[in-house]
């Protein structure tokens, strides 16, 4: 049977940085909905996570930075659910190095005209 059906979908992915001056920060709001477009993402949340000390996660909202080890943010639409105002940006304290950044996608993608797809195996099993 063909039908509209959704997918689920889990990504975890590291994504290499490298920052030029001692103290910076880089704009990551494109690349990170550059990944939910290529897991073809309509609605879930993405996470991100700087394992190094000496860096950080931030939202800024206008002149306001919001800092954190770890963000988590919400997709809607395919797209990062962000004011206007938002952008999600990649803290450098102690550059210039390679840096890594984790991104967990975890959301529901439309897929149409498609056969109906089962669970993955691990969410097969919290259902019985």
């Amino acid at each position: 049977m063909t039908a509209p059906a959704t997918t689920f979908i889990y990504r975890h992915v590291k994504v290499g940085i490298v920052t030029e001056e001692p103290v910076e920060l880089i704009d990551i709001t494109e690349n990170v909905e550059a990944l939910i477009s290529d897991v073809d993402m309509r609605d879930g949340f993405v996470h991100l996570q700087s394992p190094h000390v000496t860096t950080a996660i931030v939202l800024n909202e206008g002149d306001v930075l919001r800092i954190r080890p770890a963000v988590s943010l919400e997709v809607a639409d395919g797209r990062l659910k962000l004011q206007s105002n938002e952008r999600a940006l990649l803290v450098e304290s102690d550059g210039p190095r390679a840096r890594e950044m984790t991104v967990i996608l975890i959301g529901l993608a439309n897929v149409e005209d498609a056969e109906w797809s089962e669970a993955p195996p691990q969410v097969e099993e919290l259902l019985q």
